[in-house]
């Protein structure tokens, strides 16, 4: 976001009016003026002013979403009591009657007086709003709307500005705490069995999620600014399965669920033979110390809603920028030859 520095000058010269954000500035957010990044001034600013809920919201989250779309405005820090009614005050003066009324600066020069005068100073925070000059006509007629600056007690919060729907759908996926991978679990338990048949697999997520009526775990978050609010939702890939270490193997995945096998306590895998089709696993056709993986990719998806169920693959919105982790596990199976049951015989 870049702050109003051609503004400030204009104000300064006693000039009114359009002109006030004719001009672009120095980046105040340390990336550019068009964008944020997970991470970066801009991204922490917005978090600030926004309230999050969800299931899943941790506010030490911080799922990588590049270029996160910033608003057309944005209240950015200038100082405490003393720094910030000096940065003011340099520019405008002292005296509130001699300094301009539009932006509020006359106002804001007052108050910095006053507050600069008491002792000990008040605990709070001056706030300046730059204009984004990538935004649009009407946007920027918003902003001008809003005064340049405010001063905030300690404890509460900037006047509100309209962010789009979808920066707080970005905001929210990066405050989403994402399900852990859990115990990966194989029929034959031991992780020891032949050639040619089939090893069932199931894994458990770890941390908080939710699931659908049909058995889709995902995890959500809500951010909301004044009536605005949006949405996200991670919902998991159907489970993926490979395997490495020998020559040949044969993947089972047809109808893996989410979380894998359904059938691996059952008495049909129990009684599984050489060549069985199963739900979700893998049949090794060679021998070997192999290493079995199974693979949970995720994908975010908003609305801009507050709150209701998630979204399936086929009608998920994506959240522009949003690139989430996925989820590994990984179990060592050694394969012998079937013929070792018998010691050849037969």
């Amino acid at each position: 976001m870049n702050r109003r520095i051609a503004a400030i000058a204009v104000l300064a010269a006693g000039l009114a009016g359009p002109a006030l954000a004719a001009a672009p500035a120095s980046a105040g957010s340390g990336t550019s003026s068009v964008g944020c990044t997970t991470g970066d001034s801009c991204t922490a600013m917005l978090e600030k002013m926004i309230q999050f809920s969800g299931a899943n919201y941790s506010p030490g989250a911080s799922n990588l979403v590049v270029d996160i779309t910033p608003p057309a405005c944005l209240w950015e820090p200038i100082g405490d009591a003393i720094t910030g009614s000096q940065a003011i005050t340099s520019i405008y003066g002292t005296d509130p009657a001699k300094a301009t009324t539009v932006l509020g600066v006359s106002a804001a020069v007052q108050t910095a007086v006053t507050i600069s005068a008491e002792k000990p100073p008040p605990a709070g925070e001056w706030y300046e709003l730059p204009v984004n000059p990538d935004g649009t006509a009407a946007q920027e007629k918003a902003c001008l709307a809003q005064p340049l600056y405010a001063w905030v007690p300690a404890g509460q919060a900037p006047p509100e500005i309209n962010i789009p729907p979808q920066t707080l759908a970005q905001l929210a996926v990066a405050k989403m705490a994402l399900p852990t991978a859990g115990a990966m679990i194989l029929n034959p338990v031991s992780g020891r069995t032949y050639t040619n048949l089939p090893t069932y697999l199931q894994v458990a997520l770890g941390g908080g999620y939710e699931t659908t009526a049909g058995g889709m775990p995902y995890a959500t978050v809500t951010a909301t600014l004044g009536n605005a609010a949006a949405t996200v939702w991670a919902i998991p890939s159907k489970l993926e399965v490979s395997a490495s270490g020998g020559t040949q193997y044969k993947a089972d995945t047809t109808d893996c669920g989410y979380l894998g096998s359904t059938q691996i306590d059952t008495a049909q895998a129990a009684n599984a033979g050489p060549g069985t089709p199963i739900d979700c696993g893998a049949t090794f056709l060679s021998p070997g110390a192999w290493q079995l993986t199974a693979t949970m990719t995720w994908q975010a998806c908003w609305a801009p809603v507050a709150g209701g169920d998630p979204p399936t693959p086929a009608t998920c919105q994506p959240v522009p920028g949003a690139q989430l982790n996925g989820l590994n596990w990984t179990r060592p199976v050694t394969v012998n030859e079937i013929q070792s049951v018998n010691n050849g015989a037969g």
